[in-house]
């Protein structure tokens, strides 16, 4: 197994390979019944009544929404590498990003997101 220690040679690796995504400390599409059904507990026991559902799924409740999720916990795809960002293809979708940032750890690309969250990409 390839020790890989930058971004720079991980993005070199995966260009055009099979990698998988797994997206940490974020909702995702499994996660996202025991989401709701936690935040309906919490929202009733400070006396919320207004908790909906928009066309979308998303959780309503008086001015806050929560969008329901679009990502996976785990993903297959290929990795496309552009100059400056690179394109995550997977089931006939893509997903854009940029590439500042991006670090190593244990081997695998970890692209931060907004929320706190983190995709970590490892090639298969």
């Amino acid at each position: 197994m390839t020790v890989i220690k930058s971004s720079k040679k991980f993005f070199e690796l995966a260009n055009g390979k099979n990698v998988t995504r797994e997206a940490v400390d974020m909702i995702t599409i499994e996660g996202w019944d025991d989401f709701v059904a936690n935040a309906e507990k919490q929202l009733a026991s400070q006396g919320c009544t207004d908790i909906t559902f928009d066309k979308d799924g998303n959780l309503c409740a008086g001015r806050q929404i929560w969008r329901k999720p679009k990502v996976s916990k785990t993903t297959k795809g290929i990795m496309v590498v552009r100059s400056k960002d690179y394109i995550f293809q997977y089931d006939q979708k893509e997903s854009f990003g940029d590439k500042t940032g991006a670090k190593v750890i244990d081997n695998k690309l970890v692209i931060e997101t907004i929320g706190g969250g983190s995709f970590h990409y490892t090639i298969d």
